[in-house]
Formats: structure tokens, sequence, C-alpha cells
């Protein structure tokens, strides 16, 4: 039961920082617009079974009370800052992990609305700047780079915004196999994280029964990476770890391996 309690813990807290780096992306540009409210209602959707918990409550209802009207004023905008600025500290992560959370929530902010701006990518890039020590942490060293390239102008093209946003979308969701593409006759999975439709040993035994197999560690002859609805505790970007990061990272290399979301999986 305690380490139950201990997950549960460190995902509100990780869902915490994802709203304060959402909250932060979308005000990048001093310009709030409506569409990127679907960034914070996309949230709040994720998070809902947490709202009874005391440290969460009260970010929850404000976030309420500042949408009711469908409409967040720079006051507004200023209280919710200043209301997650709190919690910009945790004893449950290391540094670099809460700020590779908060990384992902300004980049979910940022693409909320499915364009990005020269005033967006320079704060994002300060922001970056400012915490230089993620360096090494992926993807971090590569939305870096890349920012560096498309700010030498100072002008955003199509073609750069459209690199850019395919590049935050491969942060924020590299789960993008639709249920009609699996195949896992012959193929071979690796799990990752917890599972919502039982242990790793009945989610194996379900692949088995489709043809498929297991292996443990993530390496090329993996067809797909499976990955639990229920996340981890140690999990650095919330829903997804490690393995997550390796599997984009052999993609981005020619690997044809798949990451597949356990919903998918089982729809």
């Amino acid at each position: 039961m305690e380490n139950a309690g201990t997950i549960k813990k460190s995902i509100v807290q990780n869902a915490i920082n994802t709203i304060y780096g959402i909250i932060y992306g979308i005000g990048c540009d001093q310009k709030i617009k409506v569409a990127e409210y679907q960034a914070i209602y996309e949230w709040m959707e994720e998070s809902k079974e947490f709202r009874s918990n005391t440290e969460f409550q009260e970010c929850y209802i404000l976030l309420q009370e500042v949408l009711a009207d469908e409409y967040i004023s720079f006051a507004e905008y200023s209280s919710l800052m200043e209301c997650f600025q709190v919690y910009k500290s945790s004893s449950l992560f290391s540094d670099s992990t809460l700020s590779m959370q908060i990384l992902k929530g300004i980049v979910r902010g940022i693409e909320a609305d499915r364009e990005v701006n020269t005033e967006e990518v320079q704060e994002l890039y300060k922001w970056m700047e400012a915490n230089a020590g993620l360096k090494g942490n992926y993807p971090f060293d590569k939305i870096f780079t890349t920012l560096e390239n498309v700010l030498e102008n100072n002008i955003i093209d199509q073609e750069e915004e459209k690199l850019l946003l395919e590049m935050f979308c491969q942060f924020t969701n590299p789960e993008t196999v639709s249920c009609s593409e699996i195949d896992l006759n012959g193929k071979v999975c690796c799990l990752t994280g917890n599972f919502s439709n039982g242990t790793k040993a009945d989610v194996e035994e379900y692949i088995a029964c489709k043809g498929g197999s297991c292996i443990s560690s993530l390496n090329r002859t993996a067809d797909y990476l499976i990955v639990g609805g229920q996340g981890s505790d140690d999990w650095k970007y919330g829903n997804y770890g490690s393995k997550v990061s390796k599997a984009v990272q052999m993609q981005e290399k020619g690997s044809v391996i798949r990451i597949v979301d356990e919903k998918t999986l089982y729809r």
C-alpha cells in the first residue's frame, strides 16, 4: 500500500509540473489565444482523478474558475503562474527530471494552437539556456540545436514551423500507432511501465495469444514497444521514460520499431 501511495504522489507531482509548463508555454509570446486553452482542457481531463488530492485540489479549482468564462486575462494568467510556481521544487524527483517535465509542458503549451511564432521560439530558447544543465537529456540537445538554427535570422518560415511542430509532437506524443496498424503475429515486443490490464505477465500472455513474443530489454530485434497505461513513478516525462526515449532515438536512426500505448494494443 505504501508503494501505491508513493506512485500516486509522484504522478500528482508530475501532473503539477506539467501544467506549470503548459501555462508557461501558452504565455511565451504574451498572446494567450483561445486555441491554446485546449492544452489546459486536455490536461484537466487527464488529471481529473487527482481532484481529491489536497495538494492538487487548489490548483484544479483555480483552473476551473479561470476557464469558466473561456477567457484568460493577463491578471488571471499571472495568478496561475504564481499558484503553480510554488511547486517548482520536489523531494520526489531530481532537479533534471522535474525540469524535463516542465519542458514537456512548455512544449505542449506552445504547440497547442498548431502554430509556432518567433516570440515563442525565443522564449523557449531563453528558458533552455537558463536550464543548460539539462544538456545530455534526450531530446533537450536536439530541440536546443534546432532552435539555435531557426533563430539565426529571427524569422520562422513555413518549413521551419513545420519542422518545429513535428519535433514538438514527437516529444509530447511519441505513441502514434493506430489499432488498425498493429499485427502482433510473429512480432517481437518490449514492455515498459505499469499496465491497466493486469501484470506484465498478463500482457505478455495476451501478446503470445496473438502470435507475438516479448523481450525484457529494448534492442534492434523489437518491432513494438508497448507503453503501459498506468505509467510509472520513475518516468521522467510523465507518460514515458528511458525506453520510449531510446525507441524514438532508434527510429531517428532508421529502426522500424513502433511505439504503442496500452489502450491501442487492446483496442
